[in-house]
């Protein structure tokens, strides 16, 4: 079976996501989530956070340079926060902000200095924190529906 992968703008659409009843944020609650959070969302979350305020997606695996992991639910805003006052993450002195599942851990991104936050994966608490994508316009790209 040939893999279908996102393609750019059109992760933000359905069939990108299998909730298709869930609403997306408004800008005042993604930007009273960047100010609890401390920290501005990548422009390609931020859009995808507006159409469906998380949920579960149709690509539920992030495969690229030899990396394979399952994507589960993407967090809320509400979850976004709630898990950064909670569990407030670091790494390399950088700050990670969890939004989504990942099996028994999660995906976030790590914001390091003044760019493009990139995307980041820790399969449990005492596992390593890896690299997965410059970016989360790269971690679309590497989203597909085979798992």
């Amino acid at each position: 079976m040939v893999e279908k992968r996102v393609m750019k703008v059109e992760y933000l659409k359905n069939p990108f996501w299998f909730d298709k009843k869930k609403n997306g944020a408004s800008v005042k609650q993604v930007q009273d989530t960047e100010d609890i959070i401390g920290l501005a969302f990548p422009v390609e979350y931020r859009n995808a956070l507006m159409i469906r305020n998380g949920g579960v997606s149709n690509y539920p695996t992030f495969s690229a340079h030899g990396v394979t992991i399952p994507v589960l639910p993407f967090f809320s805003v509400e979850e976004v926060a709630f898990s950064r006052r909670q569990f407030p993450l670091e790494s390399d002195g950088c700050a990670i902000i969890v939004v989504a599942s990942g099996a028994h851990g999660f995906l976030g991104l790590k914001y390091q200095g003044n760019g493009e936050p990139a995307v980041v994966y820790q399969d449990d608490e005492d596992a390593e924190i890896e690299f997965v994508a410059e970016n989360f316009e790269q971690f679309l790209d590497g989203l597909s529906e085979d798992s």
